[in-house]
């Protein structure tokens, strides 16, 4: 199962998504987007869900260099 939550976020995060406790993922969109934005950005997080990124260790790497590095800005 996948949860959708419309949720006010930076204007730099589009969407993002947490697996639960009990197998299913929420994926959290950014309601500042328009229709298709937010379209684009559910295909994002299922294209991560499905590739299991949240237990890919060279993606968790990447995101938290990215992480370091946007706080830079």
């Amino acid at each position: 199962m996948i949860n959708v939550v419309l949720i006010k976020m930076s204007l730099k995060t589009k969407a993002t998504h947490t697996a639960n406790a009990d197998g299913s993922y929420t994926v959290f969109i950014n309601d500042r987007l328009c229709y298709f934005e937010q379209k684009e950005a559910y295909r994002h997080e299922i294209a991560h869900i499905l590739n299991n990124d949240l237990y890919n260790e060279d993606y968790a790497d990447a995101k938290e260099w990215r992480l370091k590095y946007e706080k830079a800005d």
